[in-house]
């Protein structure tokens, strides 16, 4: 499978490979998902301090493109001439991650030319390690089926430019709640149920429910903001 665009506009790759390991009962599979990650730097020349003045801007950019992998693996058991479902998975925590990216800027201040270093960091789509477990009861005209999965948002770190607007050690930040090296996110638990009704072959009736926490704690006073609801 490959999937480009959605949330971030990036590319994902992932496969997988499953095997009957007892016939009609045991089913086992194991598989990977696979982000690019990216090294490098940026050299900006040729800027003015002059506002609103026309100027064009020397850039040069070394940028290299890599591949990361995290696997993920599950198990099915279907007894009872599969009327009965068991399921595990687990899939193992994955983000994407470009940077930090040291950016060398020179500002041309007329006599004299100023050096400004910076850096771009850029961390998305954070997915936490999660264990899922899953029952399901399939019979010829309904199948009704509950999830429950864990996730382990307490992992979740900041980056390196969230370290650095955020953390306790930075004298500018004024706050009653610093923070750390990490937003303190707990870890969820959240559960699922669905009930599929087949009246007839070419028919079926699919209802469910869900409740999924947020793992990001009371922001009342910090210095971050995080926005989410359960």
């Amino acid at each position: 499978l490959i999937r480009y665009g959605d949330n971030i506009s990036h590319l994902v790759l992932s496969a997988g490979l499953g095997v009957e390991l007892v016939k009609d009962l045991v089913h086992v599979g194991v598989g990977t998902t696979g982000l690019l990650t990216n090294e490098g730097r940026f050299f900006i020349d040729e800027l003015q301090d002059v506002v609103g003045t026309p100027t064009d801007v020397v850039t040069q950019c070394e940028l290299g493109v890599s591949w990361s992998f995290w696997p993920n693996a599950g198990i099915l058991v279907t007894p009872f001439d599969k009327h009965l479902k068991l399921g595990f998975s687990w899939t193992k925590a994955y983000e994407t991650e470009m940077g930090p990216l040291p950016i060398y800027t020179e500002v041309d201040a007329g006599s004299i030319k100023i050096t400004m270093p910076m850096m771009l960091d850029c961390n998305s789509f954070y997915t936490p390690e999660m264990l899922r477990y899953g029952v399901a009861l399939d019979f010829e005209h309904f199948l009704l089926s509950f999830d429950v999965w864990h996730q382990e948002w307490s992992d979740y770190a900041y980056s390196t430019t969230d370290m650095f607007n955020y953390s306790a050690a930075n004298p500018n930040i004024v706050a009653p709640i610093k923070e750390t090296s990490s937003p303190n996110f707990e870890d969820t638990l959240s559960f699922g149920v669905g009930l599929e009704l087949r009246p007839t072959k070419d028919l079926s009736l699919l209802a469910g429910y869900s409740y999924v926490p947020t793992p990001v704690p009371d922001q009342s006073w910090r210095v971050s903001n995080y926005i989410d609801g359960d």
